[in-house]
């Protein structure tokens, strides 16, 4: 037996005779004594095998302790490969409109907006496609995307109306998700989104009302936080998704994130939402490089945000600290997810939407597949010199999104990369409090 290549020993800051112990591959975590560490630390030198049995066990369970003739990085890549050609789970996200209310500056859409609304046509054309794949898949998640879709929250309700039953006729998994603007998230609007089996939505802030509203304007330019705030506290008790609150930084609004945690507290709503910091990123040459942040810059923001959401009463859950396992990447790097425009036009990424020559095809006529798609498919981080020599990489693969690190070189290591000693020391603080809780 040997130890896991993945492993991380870190101090516990809570308690100097207990170690951190993590790892990465297996995204396990626990709290060693320091008479178990060194005990371990001894024997890997000497022998593994001769471990107490009850060290010895618990170890092996969590992936610390392999067999020899384990090859981990071989493992990772496989895994990574059946997670990218996966047919067993069907994704689609749908833009029901290619229009939107807002005019936000950053937007990587805003030079492909029109008044397009989504056709029966082309509805029917989805349809047709998830009753081609629904004998022969597990689940179907469905993201509904923009423009702004609550502009035609009608597509969503028909065609929710009809995928739903096909889900339950052959034992499919249905989820569904949306990302929106907010400002039309009126009463009315959440009644309907709770009837189309809306699980969770996305929500976009930008810091304070100032920030904000000069960032995220209606196309009239008049500004939109209040409406978005008074949304959310008129709606709460209705609302039976889950509220995430994106809150949008660069380095212009970057000494106003915070202040969105108490406009929140003030209207009850720091058990409703979960609100998160997230880099603008200068995607298709939208914005401004220079005023992005960039990832090691973001994980030290991220933990200050956190923790100050915390002493204010949000429920921060521990997997927000908690490195995410990583395998196939994102829907664009995977044979099983499509991006479909209001028009039918059908793409592999969001971000990719009304750039001509990233478009697939049309759902009217089929898709082609374009060289940039294989090159999605078939990049593979555990060949990359760099990144077959680093623990991080069974939570990064390479940066995991191949629209910013193959076609603009974006440099996407993992955000707790520099930071992994403080974001698994607040992991193992919100567990221990979680567990001492129940």
């Amino acid at each position: 037996m040997k130890q896991s290549k993945y492993n991380f020993f870190l101090p516990y800051e809570e308690d100097k005779h207990k170690k951190i112990a993590y790892n990465s591959k297996y995204n396990n975590l626990a709290l060693l004594t320091n008479e178990d560490f060194q005990e371990f630390q001894y024997y890997c030198k000497e022998n593994l095998n001769d471990l107490p049995n009850r060290l010895f066990n618990e170890l092996v369970k969590g992936g610390f302790i392999v067999e020899d003739n384990r090859d981990e990085l071989k493992e990772i890549e496989a895994e990574m490969y059946q997670s990218r050609f996966d047919n067993n789970n069907f994704g689609l996200t749908i833009a029901p409109t290619s229009n939107c209310n807002f005019r936000c500056i950053y937007c990587y859409e805003k030079n492909n907006l029109s008044n397009c609304s989504m056709s029966l046509e082309t509805e029917q054309k989805i349809i047709n496609m998830i009753e081609k794949k629904v004998n022969t898949i597990n689940s179907l998640k469905i993201t509904w995307y923009g423009g702004e879709p609550l502009l035609n929250i009608d597509v969503i309700e028909r065609l929710t109306n009809r995928i739903v039953p096909l889900c339950n006729d052959n034992n499919v998994q249905y989820s569904s998700h949306i990302i929106t603007n907010g400002y039309l998230l009126t009463r009315e609007n959440i009644l309907i989104l709770n009837k189309c089996h809306i699980e969770s939505a996305q929500i976009s802030i930008d810091g304070d009302k100032e920030s904000h509203d000069s960032r995220r304007p209606l196309k009239s330019g008049h500004g939109t936080y209040d409406t978005i705030i008074n949304n959310l506290a008129k709606g709460k008790d209705d609302i039976e998704f889950s509220i995430a609150l994106r809150i949008n930084i660069d380095k212009k609004n970057l000494e106003n994130m915070t202040s969105i945690l108490d406009t929140l507290c003030k209207n009850g709503l720091e058990k409703k939402v979960l609100p998160y910091p997230a880099l603008v990123h200068s995607s298709n040459g939208c914005y401004d490089k220079n005023s992005c942040l960039n990832l090691s810059q973001y994980g030290k923001i991220e933990l200050q945000f956190f923790q100050e959401a915390l002493e204010k009463g949000f429920n921060i859950p521990p997997y927000l600290f908690f490195p995410s396992a990583v395998r196939g990447g994102c829907g664009a790097s995977s044979v099983s997810s499509f991006v479909i425009n209001a028009n039918g036009d059908i793409y592999k990424c969001w971000e990719h939407m009304g750039i001509e020559d990233r478009r697939l095809g049309n759902i009217h006529e089929g898709i082609e597949y374009k060289p940039y798609v294989i090159n999605y498919l078939t990049d593979n981080p555990t060949k990359n010199e760099k990144c077959n020599q680093c623990k991080f990489l069974p939570i990064c693969m390479g940066g995991a999104c191949p629209h910013l690190t193959q076609e603009y070189s974006t440099n996407l290591c993992v955000k707790s990369k520099r930071y992994i000693e403080e974001y698994l020391n607040k992991t193992a603080n919100l567990l221990m409090s979680h567990m001492e809780n129940e």
